[in-house]
């Protein structure tokens, strides 16, 4: 029903959590010091990997990281990263994009799954950031973080399987997170998931 493609993408997803490098030491630390506070089921794995250009949720509590992220961000933009990634996985927004889009193979001749999808992962977008800002304190350090990593990314390149990529997005979306994010809005934050 799913298709060849999204098969292949499950499995590459499978695969990369099999392969993926353990993560560098303040990785971990500043992982561990967000996973205080958070329910129990944010304690996930961690991968560094290749594979991948942007942070990413990949689902059963896996983040993805580049090995960019371990020299190529400041201290506060790698804790938002991770906060923002741990609150997909508290979320389970890997979960409910594959449902997402098994509903969307099913019931291919209605155009406006594709739109509630879309409209889905934006406000799982926004939401994560309102938390990720309430758990580290750190706007500006969310802010750069996201420009930073959406630099890195390339244009069109999707990550495998049900990943949900931090920098996912046009730049008219990445230009609405970040301003947002540096107004202050009171979006998601302090809301019930």
């Amino acid at each position: 029903v799913l298709g060849v493609r999204e098969t292949g993408r499950w499995r590459a997803a499978a695969a990369l959590r099999r392969i993926g490098a353990s993560p560098p030491a303040e990785v971990d630390r500043a992982l561990d010091a967000l996973k205080d506070g958070a329910p129990r089921r944010a304690r996930g794995a961690r991968v560094v990997s290749t594979a991948v250009d942007s942070p990413c949720a990949m689902g059963r509590g896996v983040i993805a990281l580049p090995p960019r992220c371990e020299g190529g961000l400041a201290p506060e933009e790698l804790k938002a990263v991770l906060a923002h990634e741990l609150a997909h996985v508290l979320r389970r927004d890997p979960a409910w994009r594959a449902v997402l889009r098994a509903l969307g193979a099913v019931l291919w001749f209605q155009p406006l799954n594709r739109l509630a999808a879309a409209r889905v992962a934006d406000a799982a977008e926004l939401s994560c950031d309102d938390w990720a800002v309430g758990v580290t304190g750190q706007p500006m350090g969310l802010a750069r973080s996201i420009v930073r990593v959406a630099e890195w990314s390339l244009p069109g390149r999707q990550v495998a399987g049900g990943a949900v990529a931090m920098a996912a997005g046009d730049g008219r979306t990445l230009s609405h997170r970040v301003r947002r994010i540096l107004a202050g809005s009171p979006g998601a934050r302090g809301n019930r998931w």
